[in-house]
């Protein structure tokens, strides 16, 4: 409480309410210019005076003036982290398609699948196979070639069993490409007089296996080599007839694992059936 404060106070006050003052104060009835030099010549009084008038100390108003500001700080730090996060947050919205873009681009994959709807000799062509291909994924995806894999198993005295392979190239279809979601459908042929069921058996021995697989070669979007084969059907010399996997069945193409080269093969994908 300041000396003008207190002038200002002990004025305001009526005369009922001054004379209450002096009663509760002590020290007698006395005016207000006295109050005043009393208070100048013993400010330890402030306390009491104040305690009467409603006022408050210089202390008490230095404590008030403290935890304000101490509140004001708070409230500042709180405003700085929430504009600090609302920039984040701008920022983060501002970067989610670049982000989103990366993201695809290194963990995007291609998603091809072939539904073999069926692959069998035919009188008047050696084999023909028909083959929906379904393109799942978000690039382009490039076959680069589909054959029919003839796999020999021949026993021998001195070697035991001994393995063969050799590719039999589908006259009617080149290397063709698969776009972003389409699904097509093709019928490969191997254009011959007689057709596999016939001439199977010819130059096989009791117990040995002649099997025909068809085999992708898959170019995926980087540019990298898939190579798939699949046992369609096969003739083992002993039994009576040719043996083939139930229709329709799917392979999936990619994602798979890549080789270097064309020239290289993967383990067979076998049929449950087989």
């Amino acid at each position: 409480m300041t000396l003008e404060e207190y002038d200002k106070r002990l004025r305001e006050l009526s005369d009922e309410e001054f004379q209450k003052f002096n009663h509760d104060f002590g020290g007698g009835q006395k005016t207000v210019e006295e109050r005043l030099r009393e208070f100048t010549n013993n400010p330890i009084h402030e306390r009491r005076i104040c305690q009467l008038l409603g006022l408050k100390t210089e202390g008490e108003k230095l404590t008030e003036a403290t935890i304000k500001s101490s509140g004001a700080a708070s409230e500042s730090a709180h405003s700085a982290r929430l504009s600090l996060f609302l920039l984040a947050a701008a920022v983060i919205v501002a970067l989610a398609p670049f982000a989103w873009n990366v993201y695809l681009k290194y963990h995007q994959y291609d998603d091809l699948k072939a539904t073999i709807l069926g692959a069998s000799p035919i009188r008047g062509t050696l084999c023909t196979a028909d083959i929906i291909f379904t393109n799942n994924g978000n690039r382009q995806c490039s076959i680069a070639v589909v054959n029919l894999i003839e796999s020999y198993t021949v026993k021998t005295d001195a070697t035991g069993p001994q393995k063969a392979e050799g590719i039999i190239p589908f006259s009617n279809q080149p290397s063709f490409t698969v776009k972003p979601n389409d699904v097509i459908s093709k019928q490969f042929i191997i254009s011959g007089k007689g057709n596999i069921r016939e001439c199977g058996f010819t130059g096989l021995k009791e117990g040995e296996e002649r099997e025909w697989r068809l085999g992708f070669c898959v170019v995926d979007s980087n540019g990298k080599y898939h190579i798939i084969k699949v046992p369609v059907f096969w003739i083992t010399v002993g039994e009576k007839d040719m043996r083939v996997i139930k229709y329709p069945f799917v392979v999936k193409l990619l994602p798979s694992p890549s080789v270097k080269d064309t020239s290289l093969a993967l383990p067979l994908i076998r049929p449950p059936d087989r």
